[in-house]
């Protein structure tokens, strides 16, 4: 009996099986979620203004911070894009 081959590629299968490309919320439900991702990483934001952590764990959390914002915007910006394009 031969030992199964794996495939190179299951780990991005694996990946790409997370975000099925097959299964896609609605226009407006990700333009709710971009919203309040948006809305939520900018009040944290606002609110570490009033705290004083040291400067290196101030430093990870605002570019931690500056991904996540980045991140909701682009799919944000796709949401709005799909229903503009929809009208």
């Amino acid at each position: 009996m031969q030992p199964q081959r794996r495939n190179r590629y299951d780990a991005v299968n694996t990946i790409l099986s997370v975000t099925d490309y097959r299964t896609q919320s609605s226009p407006s439900r990700r333009v709710f979620l971009g919203a309040a991702a948006l809305a939520i990483t900018g009040f944290l934001l606002t609110i570490s203004t009033f705290m004083h952590p040291p400067a290196a764990l101030f430093f990870i959390f605002a570019q931690v911070m500056g991904i996540v914002g980045a991140g909701a915007g682009s799919y944000y910006q796709t949401a709005i894009l799909a229903i503009g394009g929809a009208v």
